[in-house]
């Protein structure tokens, strides 16, 4: 399911950028969104820990948002 995984880590990302209303990183996220796809097609299926790893940092990033931790 890796697909799956790593659609739902760039909606994730997307989300993020799409709340900063910063159009300069939105445009470039999208148009590292492919690159991104390629190289975490690669990077998961040889090592699938990575994936794990990829969830739990994600974790901790909307944790620091919802909190309000700006460090």
């Amino acid at each position: 399911r890796f697909d799956e995984f790593l659609r739902v880590n760039r909606e994730f990302h997307s989300a993020i950028a799409a709340q900063s209303q910063n159009q300069i990183l939105q445009e470039m996220l999208s148009s590292l969104n492919a690159r991104f796809w390629s190289i975490g097609r690669i990077v998961v299926s040889r090592n699938p820990k990575r994936a794990e790893e990829i969830r739990r940092e994600n974790y901790e990033i909307l944790e620091a948002l919802t909190s309000g931790d700006v460090n």
